[in-house]
């Protein structure tokens, strides 16, 4: 459709290892996970999808939109970033709805060494997925046209190193 805005829905997707609800991650297997950035970084190393259970926002979230995760107090800080694989389907496991994100994991290392601050951008962060406000956007995507270069050159790089050795 002529004059629709393409540009990606940004979430906040809040990761709280003192939650009441005690939310975890569950590997593979079934192991648990604590929500907290130590146990976080090194799940990205893993070839597993990790399905991101959701509690509202199922019907804003779509295929493409980024997804970024907010550790929550006492750090307050944006810590990772990715984008939904395809929109959201059923857990039937877990009687609700679901995501698997792709994470980006050079800008993801990019934020695990600086995080993005709560006091930048200042929106409050419930529970559950949040789409991100004005003011939050306006944020991330400053944050992304600075550190997404580098990452973006980086992948053409290898791509265009991997076609000329298959040549």
């Amino acid at each position: 459709m002529p004059g629709r805005d393409t540009a990606p829905r940004h979430f906040i997707y809040p990761l709280n290892p003192k939650a009441a609800q005690g939310y975890i991650f569950k590997g593979p297997e079934g192991e648990a996970f604590p929500t907290s950035r130590e146990a976080f970084y090194p799940l990205l190393d893993s070839e597993d999808d990790w399905e991101w259970g959701l509690a509202t926002g199922y019907v804003k979230v779509q295929a493409g939109a980024m997804v970024w995760a907010y550790f929550t107090k006492p750090e307050g800080v944006i810590g990772a970033v990715g984008r939904v694989r395809h929109d959201v389907g059923w857990n039937d496991s877990w009687k609700k709805y679901s995501i698997i994100i792709d994470w980006d994991l050079d800008l993801t290392r990019v934020l695990a060494h600086q995080p993005i601050p709560y006091e930048s951008y200042r929106q409050r962060v419930q529970a559950a997925v949040n789409q991100a406000n004005p003011r939050t956007v306006k944020v991330l995507t400053k944050w992304l046209e600075q550190h997404q270069v580098a990452s973006q050159s980086k992948r053409d790089q290898e791509v265009a190193w991997r076609t000329t050795e298959v040549m």
